[in-house]
């Protein structure tokens, strides 16, 4: 009797989901205001970016608050962002570089990004689009931003 192939269904566990979402939109934010120090990043900006509550929870029941403040902690530590003064954020060249790199694959892209979108306009779009998000794409463009991580 010939043995059957095992197929594994593996998904995203929420928590890389949230936190995908939160530094896209995060580091969207910041590359368009790039290089001027004006940048505000707060959780109602980036709520108000994902169209979510900022008071309320993630599909994980975390707190959106509680992702957002680790998210931009976690991007702080690993140098794509620093503070300038009170909650305004500036890309560091390290972020600047990886969301000015190039978009690694258009498979479930909006239909707005091209072979030669950055990363960072492929990651504006997929906010200011009205089609669906799609989780692998934006999975694909983290993954471009931070090295494979």
């Amino acid at each position: 009797m010939a043995e059957q192939p095992v197929t594994l269904n593996v998904t995203m566990p929420l928590n890389i989901s949230e936190y995908q979402q939160i530094a896209l939109a995060a580091l969207s934010e910041l590359y368009l205001g790039f290089p001027l120090n004006n940048t505000v990043l707060n959780a109602e900006k980036i709520a108000e970016i994902l169209k979510i509550s900022p008071d309320g929870e993630m599909t994980s029941g975390r707190k959106f608050v509680d992702v957002f403040n680790g998210t931009v902690e976690h991007l702080h530590s690993e140098g794509y962002i620093r503070p300038v003064e009170n909650l305004t954020w500036k890309l560091t060249d390290k972020g600047f570089d990886r969301m000015n790199a190039p978009v690694p694959s258009l498979t479930g892209a909006p239909a707005t990004v091209t072979a030669n979108s950055s990363v960072g306009a492929a990651a504006n779009s997929i906010f200011t689009s009205s089609e669906v998000r799609s989780q692998t794409f934006m999975s694909k463009l983290m993954k471009s931003v931070m090295g494979g991580i």
